[in-house]
């Protein structure tokens, strides 16, 4: 070991000392001196976890919040040390204190120093918040019956659900995702594993239908009568069918295009139609 040390005189006094040192500044050292009458006997003792116990997290009352609620992350306070919490390891601006007041869901570590270079990092502990309610939907908040819309939330397998329409509970709707038959307004509550519960902001649905003529020939062209590709498209589209007559209609019902005396395939170009929805018939 390196370096001088100087203790006190113990000429006139006589028992066991423990004197404590900072060594190549991030080890912890024990002198030990016993004195007797005559003579001096010295032991010193490394402490390797010096650092580690400044940068432990101490376990929380709790390690979830739920909605308007916060945890509180811990670790131990020393003097002259410097401590950075992280976030997903990322450095959280401002957040340099022995404790830290977690809001958002995440994994939480922290970085203790100290003035003469020494630090360390704890383990991450994570932090469960409120449940994610985010809703995601299949395409336009219309449908037309019998045709379906698909609401979905993120999964988890600890959380129940119940999904609501106009605020009352659906019976048997306890999924994570849900298929919308009528029109409403529609939500979704979620309760955690820690019984936090979030509810979705409402979709509200409505509905939609071309006129029946338009409805009919969707109808057929489920069933198979006719098959259109490439759908969508620019140009081009090639029609398999048994009618003698095709009409393609717009959504206001009116016919933009008619082809008489049409063949088992047929090719229409469509380049000169307006960008949009067409039905066949």
């Amino acid at each position: 070991m390196n370096g001088s040390f100087s203790f006190p005189d113990f000429e006139n006094i006589r028992g066991r000392f423990r004197i404590s040192f900072l060594y190549n500044n991030c080890q912890q050292y024990s002198r030990i001196i016993t004195k007797d009458a005559s003579r001096y006997f010295v032991s010193v003792k490394k402490d390797p976890n010096y650092m580690s116990s400044f940068a432990t997290i101490y376990q929380p009352d709790k390690i979830n919040f739920c909605t308007g609620g916060n945890a509180v992350l811990s670790t131990t306070h020393g003097i002259n040390m410097n401590y950075q919490w992280y976030k997903n390891n990322v450095a959280i601006q401002g957040a340099n204190l022995a404790t830290y007041t977690v809001t958002k869901t995440g994994t939480y570590k922290v970085t203790v120093s100290n003035t003469t270079g020494c630090n360390k990092t704890s383990a991450g502990m994570k932090i469960y918040g409120p449940p994610n309610a985010a809703v995601t939907v299949g395409g336009p908040l219309e449908i037309c019956p019998p045709d379906s819309l698909q609401l979905t939330v993120p999964y988890a397998l600890t959380n129940t659900y119940q999904w609501k329409l106009n605020g009352v509970n659906i019976s048997g709707a306890t999924g994570n995702e849900y298929y919308v038959t009528n029109a409403g307004s529609y939500k979704v509550k979620i309760t955690d594993v820690f019984g936090c519960s979030k509810t979705s902001p409402t979709k509200n649905i409505i509905v939609i239908c071309p006129s029946s003529s338009a409805t009919s020939l969707k109808s057929s062209i489920l069933k198979g009568v006719f098959q259109i590709t490439p759908n969508p498209a620019n140009d081009l589209i090639f029609i398999t069918g048994q009618d003698e007559i095709i009409t393609i209609v717009n959504l206001f019902g009116q016919t933009v295009r008619q082809i008489t005396n049409a063949k088992s395939e047929s090719c229409i170009n469509v380049a000169d139609l307006d960008e949009g929805m067409y039905l066949l018939k």
